[in-house]
């Protein structure tokens, strides 16, 4: 099920700048049926119809106004069906500010695997990305060195009720999952995954899985080792291979 916020959000875009807007995509978790409204953002790839002036930014600026959860690529007419490497966006916009990406972000593999797999198009045509699996998973290998692995060490001395033990003991198995296999799959899957190929751990991370859904829940010391834990086999995993 799509959140209601997705059509809101477009509502706001179509009210100030009609007809700008030529298909949405959702992805990430929304699209998995793993959306939180507590812990998630709603992450949208948007295909463009045309080049927008000044008064089209400032729509889709104001869209993104505070207290909107909303992440999105903007991509002018035909990038999708480019290959990942040859597309190009022209805006994006992340914790409520719209930036020209061109400086700061290119299309990237596992996005088009997503666009190709497990993206839910709720307004225009389905895209004809073209998957670039080899290139996904070698992505996720490397974000999982460059970007969990100093993130994994950041959790491991921080308090267990933080965001961050969340974010990264669902996180990485979910990218694991990726790496190994080109499969696009939910935290919450992930975390079954992992569990799966490790059943010391499966309990502890089903339980965080639940935390996720609601923060109420106390996290323990159990939980932040197997959080470590994971990480430690996953990278250890990502090295054998």
């Amino acid at each position: 099920m799509i959140p209601e916020a997705v059509e809101g959000h477009l509502s706001k875009i179509e009210q100030a700048a009609p007809e700008l807007v030529r298909a949405v995509h959702v992805v990430g978790s929304a699209a998995l049926g793993d959306h939180n409204p507590a812990s998630s953002d709603l992450d949208l790839v948007v295909e463009l119809d045309r080049v927008p002036d000044t008064e089209d930014l400032l729509a889709i600026a104001d869209a993104h106004g505070a207290g909107v959860d909303v992440d999105a690529l903007y991509f002018l007419p035909g990038e999708l069906a480019k290959p990942w490497r040859e597309a190009a966006t022209a805006w994006w916009a992340r914790e409520g500010e719209l930036r020209d990406s061109r400086p700061t972000y290119q299309p990237d593999a596992v996005t088009w695997l997503q666009l190709a797999t497990t993206a839910v198009t709720v307004r225009g045509d389905r895209p004809a990305s073209p998957a670039d699996v080899p290139a996904a998973r070698e992505a996720c290998r490397h974000t999982l060195h460059s970007y969990w692995q100093p993130l994994l060490a950041q959790a491991a001395s921080m308090a267990q009720t933080t965001p961050v033990l969340l974010w990264t003991g669902l996180g990485m198995p979910r990218v694991w999952h990726t790496a190994r296999t080109g499969e696009i799959v939910s935290k919450t899957r992930g975390a079954e995954l992992a569990g799966l190929v490790w059943p010391d751990l499966a309990a502890p991370l089903r339980e965080l899985t639940a935390v996720r859904a609601d923060r109420s829940i106390p996290v323990t010391e159990v939980h932040a080792a197997a959080v470590h834990e994971v990480g430690r086999r996953i990278l250890g995993d990502m090295t054998d291979h």
